[in-house]
C-alpha cells in the first residue's frame, strides 16, 4: 500500500514538473518569436543577451536590445517598403524617382531596409541565423554593393566578411579600390565562420582593431591591422 502511494506522489510530481516546463517552453517561444513578429531582425552579438533574457524570463531589458528597424520609407527617401501577399516587397529609387531595383520576399524570410547615413541604405534579409544577406545603396548615384553573406559593418564604410577557405576579406562597401585586404590567421573553425571574429572597428583613418578566437583552443587574439591594399 505504501508503495502504491509513492508511485501516485511521484507520477504527481512528474506531472507537476512537466506541466511547469511546458508553460516555461511556451514562454520563451512567444518571447522568441515576439522579436521576429515585431518586424525586426536582432544583431547577432546581441544572441547571448537575448538568451540571457530568456534564461531569467525578463521582458523588461528586451527595450534596451538595439535591432535593425524596418520603416515603410518613401520615394522622397528612395526607398519603399511594402506589405505584400505572403511577404514583403522593396523597391529602391534614384534621386529622380526612377525604379532603380525592385524585389520581393516571402515569408519566413525577414527583411529589412535601414538608412546608414544620409546616402547610405542597408538592405537584408535573414532566413534565420546565421543566414544573412545584405547589400549596400548609394542613394547619390543609385550603385548598389555586391551582396554580403554574415557581414560586419565597420563604421558604416567598411565591410568584413568571410570567404569560404577562412580567409577574412576587409573592403569599402561598394568596392570602389579604397580599401581591399585579405586577413589570413588561424581563424577557430566555428558554424558560421564569421563568429570566430569577436570585434572588428575602425581606430583612426589607417588602422582597424582586430580581436578573434584563434585555433582549437579558441584563443583569444587582438591586433592592429592597418588599412592598405593588398
Amino acid at each position: 500500500m505504501k508503495k502504491n502511494k509513492v508511485c501516485v506522489m511521484l507520477i504527481i510530481t512528474g506531472i507537476c514538473t512537466l506541466l511547469l516546463y511546458c508553460n516555461d517552453f511556451r514562454s520563451q517561444i512567444k518571447m522568441t518569436s515576439q522579436y521576429f513578429l515585431d518586424g525586426c531582425l536582432l544583431k547577432y552579438k546581441d544572441l547571448n543577451q537575448i538568451r540571457e533574457i530568456i534564461k531569467n524570463k525578463t521582458t523588461e531589458k528586451v527595450k534596451d536590445i538595439p535591432i535593425e528597424s524596418i520603416g515603410n520609407g518613401s520615394i522622397d527617401k528612395q526607398f519603399t517598403y511594402e506589405e505584400i501577399k505572403d511577404g514583403n516587397k522593396i523597391t529602391l529609387y534614384d534621386k529622380l524617382g526612377n525604379v532603380v531595383y525592385s524585389v520581393d520576399y516571402q515569408y519566413p524570410t525577414i527583411s529589412w531596409v535601414k538608412e546608414l547615413t544620409s546616402d547610405i541604405l542597408e538592405i537584408g534579409v535573414s532566413f534565420g541565423s546565421p543566414a544573412r544577406y545584405v547589400f549596400y545603396f548609394n542613394k547619390e548615384n543609385a550603385q548598389m554593393s555586391d551582396t554580403y553573406f554574415n557581414e560586419i559593418l565597420i563604421d558604416n564604410q567598411y565591410v568584413a566578411y568571410m570567404e569560404d577557405n577562412h580567409t577574412l576579406i576587409l573592403t569599402d562597401l561598394f568596392k570602389e579600390g579604397i580599401v581591399y585586404k585579405k586577413i589570413v590567421r588561424e581563424f577557430s573553425v566555428d558554424a558560421n565562420p564569421i563568429w570566430s571574429i569577436i570585434n572588428i572597428e575602425l581606430m583612426d583613418e589607417e588602422h582597424i582593431l582586430l580581436e578573434y578566437y584563434k585555433g582549437v583552443q579558441r584563443q583569444e587574439e587582438i591586433e592592429v591591422i592597418t588599412l592598405e591594399n593588398d
